[in-house]
């Protein structure tokens, strides 16, 4: 299994959504999402796959308080306050069958007011999208506070659906490994994907 960068935007200029598409099918994903906020308040609700029917639910604690429950909803509130111009910090991890309802857990942080002065808030969320027919190829963050998210912010997803190549493996032809512990040396061939002892 090789981790494969799945898609990313960085924006180089206000707006209120990030985007990944034509994902590569992974049966694990993971999102990272940094925004910086802009002119007024900023939110992150996740869809998948441009589904925003009520096929979304979840469970979420803030700094650590009792749960509470959204169900039968049309997006993940991804990262629920909306501060003015405050950054936010997400991380994502989905299990992605296609026949399966897709089980996703993430925790998020958010700046609130700037400096020392004031603690940052935490979310813990789990929740599913129950779409049985598909898997994840597009996730979307979209706010729908008043203000923008900033250039800068940033989407980036990662799966496990790679294979191994000379490129993600990034080593080049006849490179030499030498192991710390027997001091043998050996031999890269990128055609077989394999390390030759030298004699």
């Amino acid at each position: 299994m090789v981790w494969i960068n799945n898609g990313y935007e960085t924006l180089s200029s206000t707006s209120d959504t990030l985007t990944a598409t034509g994902m590569t099918v992974s049966d694990f994903n993971q999102f990272i999402i940094s925004i910086f906020g802009s002119g007024g308040t900023n939110e992150a609700d996740i869809t998948f796959n441009n589904d925003t029917g009520s096929n979304y639910a979840d469970r979420r604690s803030v700094n650590g308080g009792g749960d509470s429950t959204q169900i039968n909803q049309d997006n993940f509130r991804a990262i629920a306050n909306a501060v003015s111009n405050d950054t936010k910090f997400m991380v994502m991890e989905t299990f992605n069958i296609s026949d399966e309802e897709k089980l996703c857990i993430w925790e998020s942080v958010s700046s609130e007011a700037s400096g020392a002065g004031t603690a940052p808030t935490r979310f813990e969320h789990v929740g599913k999208w129950v779409n049985t027919s598909n898997d994840i190829t597009e996730i979307d963050c979209t706010n729908d506070g008043g203000g923008d998210y900033a250039s800068g912010s940033n989407l980036s997803a990662i799966g496990d659906g790679g294979t191994i190549t000379t490129t993600t493996l990034n080593i080049q032809t006849n490179s030499i490994f030498e192991t710390s512990d027997t001091g043998k040396h050996f031999i890269w061939n990128s055609s077989t994907r394999t390390w030759t002892e030298v004699a």
